[in-house]
């Protein structure tokens, strides 16, 4: 759901199905939103009109996920299951998207997570220390209360 920021509007639903989505991304212009849908098989990358739900878009053709504009809003890119990032370009018609083909952009590796600067020319990614043994997070609730007892 989105809820828009000024004045007492109401929350608008921007994804209908009762599938489970993720990382969304909206357009610059403000009229498209990409997100990951996440089913039984895999992950997959879609977009819709935005602020009004429409018609969904496939923009990967096989698996993918993390889907993110680019600061033009001609391409969207994502992550294929196999770390490879992907490049998609997007165009607007009086039917709504035409998607282009991909571009396959570089491989991600092992990286845990990541972001591309607005001009996309630079990528800045959270990367795994090779031969390193990542220390577990761990989470106390309630610790205060713990602290005062």
């Amino acid at each position: 759901m989105a809820l828009p920021m000024a004045g007492d509007a109401e929350p608008v639903t921007v994804i209908a199905d009762e599938g489970f989505h993720f990382s969304g991304s909206l357009s610059p212009d403000g009229k498209w939103f990409a997100s990951t849908q996440l089913s039984t098989e895999s992950s997959m990358v879609f977009a819709t009109s935005f602020p009004e739900p429409g018609r969904r878009w496939q923009i990967c053709k096989d698996a993918g996920g993390d889907g993110i504009w680019s600061a033009d809003g001609k391409q969207i890119l994502y992550v294929r299951p196999d770390g490879q990032i992907v490049a998609v370009n997007v165009s607007t018609d009086g039917s709504g998207l035409r998607i282009g083909a991909e571009e396959p952009l570089f491989a991600r590796r092992d990286a845990l997570g990541g972001t591309a600067t607005a001009d996309q020319q630079k990528f800045l990614l959270l990367v795994r220390p090779k031969g390193r043994q990542v220390a577990p997070l761990i989470l106390v609730q309630n610790w205060l209360q713990e602290v005062n007892r």
